[in-house]
C-alpha cells in the first residue's frame, strides 16, 4: 500500500497514533461510563471524598447489587449528561470551524480534555459526570478533526486506504485501552486518569508536526506526446 511509503509514510504514522489515542480515551469512558456511575451510585462515601474512593468503596460492594440499583434513574440521568456532551461538541464543531483553523480546535479541546482528565480524580464525585461530558464533547470534536486531516493531506489515490486503515486503528486503540481500563480503574482510578492526561499530551505533541497542507504526491505521471 503506498500509504505506508515515501513520502506519506512518516505523517500517516503520527496521525494513526493521534487517532489511536483520541479514539481509544473517547470509548473507554463511552463503554464503561454505566458501570462506574453505578458503583458510584451505590458506594456509602460523602462524594466530597473523591470520585476514585467511591468507585473503589462500590468496587468491594459488587456482589450486593440489585435490580434496582442497575435500573437507577439518576445514572440513566448521568449518563444522558454525558452523551450529550458529545452531542454538543459535534454541533459546536459546525459553527466553529470556519472561523478557527483545525489544527487550533484539535490543540484546544486536546489541551481542555487534559485539565478535564487531571480534574476528575481531584473533584468531587458529584461533578465528575459534568466533566466526562465536556471530556466526550472535546474528544468528539477531535475525531471528526482527524478524519478531516487525513482528507485534507493525503492525495486522492490513497485517502480511502487511509480511512480503511485509520478505523482498523481505532479499533486497536478501543481494545487495548479497554483492557487497560478494566485492569487499572478498580485499583489505580488515579493513575489511570492522570495517564490519560500524559497521553493527552503526547497526541498535542503530534498534533503539531501534522502539515497543514496537502502532501505532495510524486509519483511520476507518463508524459503526453504533442
Amino acid at each position: 500500500m503506498d500509504i505506508f511509503k515515501p513520502p506519506f509514510v512518516q505523517k500517516a504514522l503520527i496521525v494513526f497514533v493521534i487517532y489511536l489515542g483520541v479514539v481509544g480515551s473517547y470509548n473507554i469512558l463511552r463503554l464503561w461510563m454505566p458501570e462506574i456511575l453505578t458503583l458510584v451510585n451505590t458506594s456509602t462515601l460523602d462524594p466530597e471524598e473523591g470520585f476514585c474512593p467511591l468507585l473503589q468503596e462500590g468496587n468491594l460492594w459488587r456482589s450486593n447489587l440489585t435490580t434496582e440499583n442497575m435500573k437507577s434513574e439518576a445514572v440513566f440521568s448521568k449518563m444522558m449528561l454525558v452523551n450529550t456532551g458529545g452531542l454538543i461538541g459535534q454541533l459546536a464543531l459546525l459553527f466553529v470551524v470556519n472561523y478557527i483553523g483545525m489544527k487550533t480546535i484539535q490543540l484546544i479541546c486536546i489541551l481542555a480534555g487534559i485539565a478535564c482528565s487531571l480534574a476528575i480524580p481531584l473533584i468531587s464525585a458529584d461533578y465528575v459526570p459534568i466533566i466526562i461530558s465536556i471530556f466526550m464533547g472535546l474528544y468528539g470534536i477531535c475525531i471528526f478533526c482527524v478524519l478531516n486531516v487525513v482528507v485534507q493531506i493525503f492525495p486522492t489515490r490513497i485517502r480511502a486506504t487511509s480511512i480503511s486503515v485509520l478505523m482498523l486503528v481505532s479499533r486497536i486503540g478501543i481494545l487495548s485501552l479497554n483492557f487497560l481500563m478494566a485492569n487499572l480503574i478498580y485499583t489505580y482510578c488515579e493513575c489511570l486518569f492522570y495517564g490519560m492526561a500524559l497521553l493527552g499530551l503526547v497526541i498535542g505533541g503530534l498534533m503539531l508536526i501534522i502539515p497543514n497542507k496537502p502532501i505532495e504526491d510524486n509519483l511520476q505521471k507518463p508524459s503526453k506526446e504533442n
